[in-house]
């Protein structure tokens, strides 16, 4: 059988390489170029989206001006808007070209033992990808189930759908992936192939996470959704650079192509009043004549109907985006905690920013994938969808470095496994706080679990979690969890014993969260700081103190805090070109030995281009340093983006408080001042910044004897205060202890003179001489201490 269907695949890659040959070319003097537009008008950006320009490649200028990619039918409709503009790149495609072959050298690029790159620079040609998933199929041909022609293009060629999974009779969850809905976005058809593979191998290899997400999943993925605007690319730039990007529709008015993700139902979202399609079959947008009027959405629609898909991934490219329904409206979906649990998860740590389309790229997309898919029709339940934008702006369409594909692939990798692991219950530990309660003198431990799955949990889970540090002796405790709903979330509390001798109070400590789940295991670690902090309250909620210094931010009444918040622009959005800063001015000397700013926080700031970011002065506010906590990004470095080069901060979208906490550790001993600011340039405007619970969080050495416990009353000792120097010291216990006793005894400056351990004793001698002088005298038993003086005379 296996044998068989390679023939077949065979026989479609010798029709498709005759194909090739017969493509239709498009108009003689059809060029995309690069241009130079005049920003002179607040509306010029509304006015190109909605005569369905392609905005995704615009670029900001020092001068007013912004580059933009158009065709050549679209820089007539320029000149019929008026819209004032300067050629700067007379063929973008060529010039792309010409680029990637100096880069590209033929030589075999490889990522991990294995992975090749492809031929077209880095990428795979049509027929490189069909050899790929054959060897693949030879290769793991137990995880191989089936390759399905789920319909042809326009120009008549197969869309094959390839399937994979374990033999097991589990009843098992179908995911689906595709790629190259636009014909110049390979980078997410290279992220599926990599992603396949190492799944396939880690598997062959034995790896039980791997097995179990084969056993349980049931894996579709359509590579080409668009085969033909594909190897129409690869016909007119073979070495890479093409830039078609709808399908090869030969339209009623001579022009080409249908954008395949503006052509999808149902027709409230492809009619939707939004805007975000063309009607313009000139457009890179154009929807087609009506939903589903292209037989490769066609192709996709009829195999979701046919098939029990539970979660979706679309990719696209560029600007490292993960988007979900819905892209026609402004509304959010009921499954909208889902999307978010999900996108929130798998956005940490990295640069993917998520929300919405208008959150995320900031206009709307009608006719797209994600809304007919996550629409419950009668025909199908609902799908989980997503579409993911592979690569950084300055990738574009096609990196002009192979390495880039390299880091692609592999910063995608986690997405797609947390894909598979979300078909069941997922339970991810999302946040780990210490909390030190001073009356008690206890340290809990709040851990926050959380189901970023599509189903409830129906088995049990095991929580194990270990610190990993030699003074924090923490490793046995253990929780059940068990039916979490999809993004239910549950607060889980360990008490931890008091740290050994030693441990720097403030230190940062990863804790190792073991979590076992259907006889898988999953390791994840979380850091937090320990032990007793004291808090500097700078902000809470309500009003503010009046050492701050507000610019233009203000007060916001938040609901979810139920009471005032800072805000950069209170009820509204912000506006262009503002450097707004929220600044405490009065400066704070870290005079501690570890310092934490904490504060919680929201925002939905422009991807790419604008920025939230936390400086730290320590010369008065002369001079001002950038800090980053975990949830900032990377900044973008675009031309004329507020996103400066190697800096981090806030940007994308994060509707959810949560909590941040920046090391100080380089400013301990200065005296510092904070500022927040919010940064935008000329173009996109959104809600902005949300801040509460501003606070320092300063760690001093720990008071061993206080902190860490006292004896009982029961515990007698008679320590002599004061010895002549020809006499022994001797120390008196009234009751005994089933330990070593150690004492220590101190000079003034605090260094360590004499060190000694004592077993089953209820006296100890001392007969080592001391100087005459004040020495400080410490018993240890158990881990508690008493201190007392010791006065040597003469």
């Amino acid at each position: 059988m296996i044998k068989f269907l390679i023939i077949i695949l065979f026989i479609f890659s010798l029709i498709n390489l005759f194909a090739i040959n017969q493509i239709p070319d498009k108009k003689q003097d059809f060029v995309y170029y690069s241009i130079k537009v005049l920003n002179d008008n607040k509306d010029i950006f509304k006015k190109l989206y909605e005569n369905g320009f392609d905005c995704e490649s615009i670029n900001l200028c020092d001068d007013g001006y912004f580059e933009l990619i158009v065709n050549s039918d679209e820089i007539h409709l320029l000149d019929s808007f008026g819209i004032k503009y300067s050629i700067l790149i007379e063929d973008m495609e060529s010039f792309l070209e010409n680029q990637l072959k100096h880069n590209y050298s033929k030589k075999q690029y490889i990522l991990g033992d294995d992975f090749f790159l492809g031929s077209m620079a880095g990428f795979y040609t049509y027929d490189e990808t069909i050899a790929f998933f054959n060897n693949l199929i030879k290769k793991y041909d137990v995880y191989f189930r089936e390759v399905d022609t789920i319909g042809y293009s326009i120009e008549n060629r197969p869309i094959l759908c390839y399937s994979f999974s374990s033999s097991t009779k589990n009843v098992k969850d179908e995911i689906l992936f595709t790629s190259l809905h636009h014909s110049r976005e390979p980078s997410g058809l290279m992220v599926l192939c990599y992603f396949l593979h190492t799944l396939l191998k880690r598997a062959a290899e034995g790896e039980k996470n791997s097995i179990y997400l084969l056993d349980h999943n049931l894996i579709h993925i359509v590579p080409f959704v668009n085969p033909d605007g594909y190897i129409y690319n690869q016909k007119i730039k073979p070495d890479g650079g093409g830039l078609w990007r709808k399908n090869r529709r030969l339209n009623l008015d001579s022009t080409w192509g249908v954008d395949l993700n503006r052509n999808y139902g149902d027709f409230e979202f492809w009619n939707s009043s939004n805007m975000g399609s063309s009607t313009n079959p000139a457009n890179e947008t154009y929807r087609g004549t009506k939903p589903f009027s292209e037989p490769e959405t066609q192709a996709v629609r009829d195999f979701c109907l046919n098939h029990n898909i539970k979660i979706a991934l679309n990719y696209h490219s560029f600007g490292n985006y993960l988007i979900y329904p819905y892209s026609a409206t402004m509304n959010e979906t009921p499954d909208s905690l889902i999307f978010r649990a999900f996108s929130m998860w798998v956005s940490k740590n990295n640069e993917i920013l998520f929300g919405r389309d208008f959150n995320t790229v900031g206009y709307y997309g009608r006719g797209t994938s994600d809304d007919w898919m996550y629409k419950s029709i009668p025909e199908k339940d609902r799908i989980i969808s997503f579409t993911v934008e592979v690569g950084r702006h300055q990738d574009g369409f096609w990196p002009l470095y192979p390495e880039r594909i390299f880091q692609q692939c592999v910063e995608f990798l986690n997405l797609n496994y947390e894909v598979l692991w979300s078909s069941e219950a997922n339970i991810r530990p999302i946040s780990i706080k210490a909390n030190y309660n001073k009356g008690t003198k206890d340290c809990n431990l709040n851990l926050i679990v959380q189901n970023i799955g599509i189903k409830e949990q129906k088995s049990n889970c095991n929580l194990t979690i270990k610190a990993i540090n030699n003074f924090v002796n923490f490793d046995d405790s253990i929780k059940i969890l068990n039916f979490l709903k999809p993004a239910e979330t549950k607060l889980l509390t360990f008490k931890i014993p008091f740290p050994k001798r030693g441990f720097v109070n403030g230190s940062i400590v990863p804790f190792v969260i073991k979590i076992e789940f259907n006889d898988i295991v999953r390791y994840d670690t979380l850091f937090t700081s320990l032990w007793y902090p004291q808090e500097l309250l700078l902000y809470s909620t309500g009003e503010a103190d009046a050492r701050w210094n507000l610019g233009n931010w203000g007060l916001e009444y938040d609901l979810s805090s139920n009471n005032f918040v800072f805000s950069d622009s209170p009820q509204s959005l912000y506006g262009d070109s503002i450097s707004n800063f929220l600044t405490w001015q009065e400066p704070i000397s870290l005079e501690c030995n570890n310092a934490y700013l904490e504060f919680d926080t929201r925002w939905q700031i422009e991807g790419r281009y604008d920025f939230g970011i936390v400086q730290i002065s320590t010369d008065g506010g002369d001079n001002w340093e950038y800090l980053k906590s975990d949830r900032m990004v990377l900044g973008s470095g675009i031309n004329k983006s507020r996103q400066p080069d190697k800096t981090y901060g806030f940007a994308g979208f994060y509707p959810d408080w949560v909590e941040q906490s920046i090391s100080l550790s380089e400013y301990i001993g200065k005296k510092v001042m904070f500022r927040f600011g919010l940064l935008s340039d000329q173009a996109k405007h959104f809600d902005g910044w949300f801040l509460k619970n501003i606070r320092l969080m300063l760690y001093n050495e720990l008071d061993w004897t206080t902190i860490q416990g006292s004896f009982t009353q029961k515990d007698k000792f008679i320590i002599p205060h004061y010895i002549k120097g020809n006499d022994f010291i001797k120390i008196d216990i009234e009751d005994e202890f089933d330990s070593f006793i150690s004492v220590r005894i101190y000079n003034l400056l605090g260094q360590l003179i004499f060190d000694n351990k004592y077993e089953n004793t209820k006296h100890i001698i001392i007969n080592e001489k001391f100087n005459t002088g004040i020495y400080l005298l410490e018993l240890i038993i158990n881990d508690k201490s008493v201190k007392d003086k010791l006065i040597i005379t003469e």
